[in-house]
């Protein structure tokens, strides 16, 4: 995520086959040139079978990648 014009990308969760969406994880905006991690806390998912997905919004021009 670098550059001047950059959306969001979230981490989103599904506990009912993809019908709904969940937000677990979001950044917005530059964040640097550079790799980083990050730790999601999927517990209060627990007991069932979940769905995992990366959704990612542009920004407002192309000066920017995710």
């Amino acid at each position: 995520m670098n550059g001047f014009h950059i959306g969001t990308i979230r981490l989103e969760v599904s506990t009912n086959q993809g019908v709904s969406w969940t937000t677990a994880w979001a950044k917005t905006g530059s964040q640097s040139n550079s790799w980083l991690t990050a730790e999601v806390d999927l517990s209060s998912f627990t007991g069932g079978a979940i769905m995992l997905r990366f959704y990612s919004l542009t920004g407002s021009s192309y000066s920017g990648d995710i």
